[in-house]
Formats: structure tokens, C-alpha cells, sequence
């Protein structure tokens, strides 16, 4: 799902069934490791694992690859390939991944 950038690239977060505090940490991180900007949005239902392990007590937030749940027409689809993945862009989600390790896991 990263790998599929709207134009202009955004890293959405989802402000709905998530921890406030973990996705503030998110939008810091998208901001230190990438170029990317941030916008927030509401899938307005449980879009996903996310809505689970916030029900569970679990700090959760959740970096998307726009600001739109349905923005990318390829997912979950036969369309949904290798041939339609933007791997330079799906590298930048690589980079928030790194870096929140490295932010939670305090390293020096």
C-alpha cells in the first residue's frame, strides 16, 4: 500500500481508533526521516489491525500512503502488482519504519 504515492506525496495519518500521543511521535519521525509532509484524516470505521490493538489497550497509530483510505484503485485487486509500486516512494516509508525504531528503542 505505501508504494502507491497520490500526487502531491503525503503521509496520512489516521486520527480515528488511534493513540493521540503515537501519532504525534509518527508525525515527528515523517518529519526527521523524510520529506514527506503529513496530513491528517478519519477513515470514520475500524480501516484497520490499528481500530484492534487500540480496542486491546495497545498504543497504535497509523501512517497511510495518502490522505484518503481509497486512494489507490490498484489495492486488493489482480491490478494490485509489482509493476505498479513506486519503490522510491515505498523507500521513504522504509525510512519512518527505521526511524520510529530508532526513536522508541532510544538509541544514540
Amino acid at each position: 500500500m505505501t508504494g502507491y504515492p497520490t500526487s502531491p506525496a503525503v503521509v496520512g495519518i489516521v486520527t480515528d481508533y488511534t493513540d493521540d500521543d503515537t501519532s504525534e511521535l509518527v508525525r515527528q519521525v515523517v518529519k526527521a526521516y523524510t520529506d514527506l509532509p503529513t496530513v491528517d484524516f478519519t477513515c470514520g470505521y475500524a480501516c484497520s489491525d490499528h481500530a484492534s490493538w487500540t480496542a486491546n489497550g495497545v498504543r497504535a497509530a497509523l501512517p497511510f500512503e495518502n490522505q484518503y483510505v481509497d486512494g489507490n484503485d490498484n489495492i486488493h485487486s489482480p491490478r494490485d502488482t509489482l509493476d505498479t509500486v513506486d519503490f522510491a516512494h515505498l523507500s521513504k516509508y522504509v525510512n519512518i519504519a527505521l526511524g520510529f525504531i530508532v526513536e522508541v528503542s532510544d538509541a544514540q
